[in-house]
């Protein structure tokens, strides 16, 4: 396994990477507030059968910059950008939480750039339970992260 910084679309992504180039892709996302360390126990084993990148989504962990849009497809957009400059192919896009949405938007907005996406452990925003998600008090994260550029400055070390 290998960490380094990639950069792209004006931003430096911080990158977990294993296994061979040549082999398809497997591309990890992680949710919040994690960072790609989520998948160190797993990125070795993962990388006898694939190419595995697990990133550090913008602004998050050891990536620096702040992408022009949080909307997914706009994230989607930046993973598959960033693994296909990281030399991957044949992408699929694994994520859970966030990571979970980006990934679905990914396949949605993006399919004909991915072999696949696996979504996790979340709901996806526009898609039934979203609206019933929203409205429960017990659940106020969702409210805490529409706040600009707080959540962002709690992981970012600073």
């Amino acid at each position: 396994m290998q960490t380094e910084a990639l950069k792209h679309d004006g931003l430096t992504l911080g990158l977990l990477k294993a296994g061979d180039p040549a082999k398809a892709a497997l591309v990890l996302l992680h949710g919040w507030p994690h960072s790609k360390e989520v998948y160190d126990h797993v990125i070795d084993k993962l990388a006898a059968d694939h190419f595995v990148l697990a990133f550090d989504l913008p602004a998050i962990g050891d990536s620096r910059g702040a992408p022009g849009s949080a909307e997914k497809k706009d994230l989607a957009e930046i993973v598959i950008g960033a693994a296909e400059r990281a030399g991957a192919q044949s992408i699929v896009i694994a994520g859970f939480d966030v990571g979970g949405m980006i990934a679905y938007a990914a396949a949605r907005d993006h399919a004909h750039r991915i072999a696949g996406a696996i979504v996790m452990n979340t709901v996806i925003p526009g898609i039934d339970p979203w609206s019933k998600v929203l409205s429960d008090p017990r659940i106020w994260h969702f409210a805490f992260h529409a706040i600009p550029e707080l959540p962002e400055l709690l992981v970012s070390g600073h």
